[in-house]
């Protein structure tokens, strides 16, 4: 975490705090039941770097990328990630009425 002073307040410091950007990933993946197929990674990226990387979450990109446009707005912890992942899963699974 960077340091910024502020000049007319020496004293008073400010903290930067990481911006995560989520980015949907394309992966071509092999498995012996599907053979092979395109499915959606997410990356979670600093300005500095990767911090975390998720493969294989979805094969449909307009969700992924709806997934990563949100926590990318909400600036998602990415410790937080795992959970918001599985909500994602068990709503794509869920069929609709």
């Amino acid at each position: 975490m960077s340091k910024q002073h502020n000049s007319s307040h020496p004293n008073l410091v400010f903290r930067r705090t990481p911006h995560y950007r989520y980015v949907p990933v394309q992966e071509t993946l092999h498995s012996d039941e599907l053979g092979t197929y395109v499915s959606y990674a997410i990356s979670v990226r600093t300005t500095e770097e990767e911090i975390a990387f998720v493969s294989d979450v979805s094969t449909d990109f307009e969700e992924i990328e709806r997934l990563a446009d949100l926590c990318t707005a909400k600036q998602l912890d990415p410790n937080q990630l795992p959970d918001v992942l599985e909500d994602f899963l068990v709503e794509c699974a869920v069929p609709t009425v």
